[in-house]
């Protein structure tokens, strides 16, 4: 009898190992693949907005809040102030955060997006004070969006991003790595003001004329990476920028030219792209 029952017991274990529930009942996550081939872990509490709840202003009291396919974007202060929220996924096709979005959610910590998602307005997720990383596939990135985000990170964008506005990630001061493509077509002066604890930082090849004298106030800054397609002279502009702490790296292909540059000789070493932790078989950053 005893034999009997060890062999139940022990079959209800594997049971409940396959089908990924605990023997206290607790789903586990679930994993998707995205429209870009980007694999997402979905918590198993999810919970779906959808227009019906819009509709109906409905509060969310949920921590893990993601959308059903036919909501594409945040309205106007849609979430604000909502102290519930942990976590955000935004999947596939989802395009606008209105200005104020989730301005003040102070328990937010998690933003998960995939494909691109068009712009993250003005004061979006301005005062979110646990919010840690910023990886996302954006194309614009509005006024004070992150303004005050004092617990964010790092900010990585992708090669769609073009636009970056005043006082974006204003006092993120633990703000310590920002890897942009080499797309970024408008970068206003005061995007990273009152940030001081970056230490990374890429220079898109439209700013590079403009960047490094932006970045002279970034006293901890230990590694520039230089996303240009030809050889340019140091920039004039930029004498108090604090060559000397600082690793360069720029594409391989230009290496020789800014290693035997003296306009570029202040820096500490000059190094190839394809020695970072971004650099893939695609690219940098990609």
């Amino acid at each position: 009898m005893k034999s009997s029952m060890f062999k139940l017991t022990a079959v209800a274990a594997l049971l409940c190992a396959a089908t990924l529930l605990s023997c206290s009942g607790k789903k586990a996550s679930k994993t998707v693949t995205s429209q870009d081939g980007t694999s997402v872990e979905l918590p198993s509490d999810l919970y779906l907005y959808t227009n019906a709840a819009r509709a109906n202003k409905a509060k969310v009291n949920k921590e893990h809040l993601g959308f059903k396919q036919d909501v594409k974007d945040v309205k106007e202060h849609e979430f604000e102030n909502n102290q519930s929220i942990k976590e955000v996924y935004l999947i596939d096709g989802f395009v606008h955060i209105s200005p104020y979005g989730f301005a003040g959610c102070t328990n937010l910590e998690k933003l998960v997006t995939t494909g691109t998602v068009d712009v993250i307005n003005d004061y979006a997720f301005e005062g979110c004070t646990s919010l840690k990383y910023l990886d996302s596939d954006v194309r614009a990135i509005g006024v004070s969006a992150f303004a005050g985000c004092t617990s964010l990170e790092y900010v990585h964008t992708k090669d769609n991003f073009y636009q970056l506005r005043d006082s974006a990630f204003l006092g993120c001061t633990s703000l310590k790595s920002v890897i942009m493509g080499m797309t970024l077509v408008k970068f206003e002066d005061e995007a990273f003001k009152d940030c001081p604890n970056i230490e990374e930082i890429s220079v898109p090849n439209d700013y590079k004329l403009h960047m490094f004298n932006v970045y002279q106030s970034m006293p901890k800054l230990q590694k520039v990476y230089l996303l240009v397609m030809e050889y340019y002279d140091f920039p004039a502009n930029s004498k108090d920028f604090p060559c000397e702490q600082v690793d360069l790296y720029v594409p391989d292909a230009l290496l020789a030219q800014y290693q035997g540059s003296e306009s570029w000789s202040r820096f500490k070493s000059i190094k190839p792209l394809s020695e970072t932790e971004y650099y893939t078989a695609e690219g940098f950053s990609k």
